[in-house]
């Protein structure tokens, strides 16, 4: 089965030539998991960087009413942004390696890693669920780890993964996967939603003064050639 590679993909896809003179190395991506109250992150780099990503940015409007055609319109907060992207995984040059994971289990290690980033810590539902049959009044949910989305040195931000979604392609004699793409869609969590002087919401902080520096970068101040000059006069 000849599967074309993601638009960007690097290391090298399966069935591409590695006689070829190799192009720029890319930075991976990943995704980095840290539990609450630890300082041990864990990371989960991406196989194939996704040939491309889906962000869609929601303003946060106060007084935005139609019908109060004088009321001013505020931001009540930075925009809510989501994000999709899709993750390749594929065992095939493991599997010609004769990695001894891959003969065994595929893709499942791959998967269960991000499967993971929606279930509960096990240790943590095993406590709570010692805790309800002692017979304790109140159990506290379990607090989430923070995940970050990591796509270069300027784009690092706290993110909530709100759903997974797989897809398994192809199948070993054992019927472990080993192939399949992961659709991940993830909500970018703000200073909005994070306590102050944490680490996702110093990041974010970070992430939102870096837009603006970008940003200077490809605007002006200049109106000449875009407005008549007794247009740009009254402004």
């Amino acid at each position: 089965m000849q599967r074309h590679p993601p638009s960007g993909a690097y290391p090298p896809y399966p069935g591409r030539p590695h006689n070829l003179r190799p192009g720029p190395r890319y930075s991976k991506g990943a995704l980095v998991v840290i539990p609450a109250g630890s300082h041990s992150p864990t990371v989960i780099p991406f196989q194939y960087n996704p040939g491309s990503l889906t962000r869609q940015l929601q303003p946060q409007y106060f007084g935005a009413d139609e019908s109060a055609k004088s009321q001013t319109v505020r931001f009540s907060g930075p925009p809510v942004q989501q994000i999709s992207a899709e993750i390749e995984l594929d065992a095939t040059d493991k599997l010609e390696r004769g990695d001894r994971t891959a003969h065994q289990m595929g893709i499942h290690p791959e998967l269960a890693a991000l499967e993971r980033l929606v279930y509960p810590d096990e240790g943590e539902a095993n406590r709570m669920a010692s805790l309800a049959t002692w017979g304790s009044i109140e159990v506290a949910p379990i607090v989430t780890p923070l995940v970050l989305f990591v796509w270069g040195p300027r784009r690092i931000v706290p993110v909530r993964v709100e759903s997974v979604q797989v897809s398994e392609q192809l199948f070993d004699t054992n019927l472990n996967p080993i192939q399949a793409s992961v659709t991940l869609q993830m909500r970018v969590l703000t200073y909005a939603d994070l306590e102050p002087s944490t680490t996702g919401y110093n990041l974010f902080v970070a992430y939102q003064n870096a837009l603006g520096s970008m940003a200077s970068h490809a605007t002006t101040r200049s109106f000449v050639g875009i407005l008549p000059a007794d247009v740009a006069r009254q402004l």
